[in-house]
Parts: C-alpha cells; structure tokens; sequence
C-alpha cells in the first residue's frame, strides 16, 4: 500500500517490482497499472510469488496529460517461507 497523491489529476499508477533494491524500473515493464481509488491508502495485492523471497517495488503515478510525476521510494516485503 501507498498514501494517495495530493495532486488530483493522477490518473494511473505504474507499480514496478524488482528482485534487487536498486532495480531500474525504467527497463521493466510494470506488474500493474491502477487507477486511483479515491482512497487515503492504494493498495496492490501481488499474488504468484515465490515463498521466502525479497521482492522491491516503486510506484510511478501518471496525470491525465501523461506526464510522469516523481517515482516513490523503494519498499520491499519478504514473502513467508513456507
């Protein structure tokens, strides 16, 4: 999840997830595009992944005219061995 933007012409958000923290989302095709919810959080449920493992994600909004806002921070999550 990740805190909706303050400006109110995003139109979409580009979610790009990597295996490393200093992945390139600017050679990676994004995992998900979404629409804002309207909501005080967005969220992304990323289902198929593999167990014990890091994964790293970047979240890229986009305005109604297609320019590209400033990316976020990477987060990451580590999926529950099992």
């Amino acid at each position: 999840y990740w805190r909706k933007s303050h400006d109110p012409d995003i139109a979409r958000f580009y979610l790009f997830r990597g295996d490393s923290p200093k992945f390139d989302p600017g050679s990676a095709r994004p995992v998900a595009v979404l629409r804002p919810s309207g909501f005080f959080l967005e969220t992304y449920i990323d289902a198929g992944l593999t167990p014990g493992k890091t994964y790293y994600y970047q979240v890229l909004p986009e305005d109604w005219a297609g320019n590209r806002q400033q990316r976020s921070t990477t987060a990451h999550a580590t999926t529950p061995a099992y």
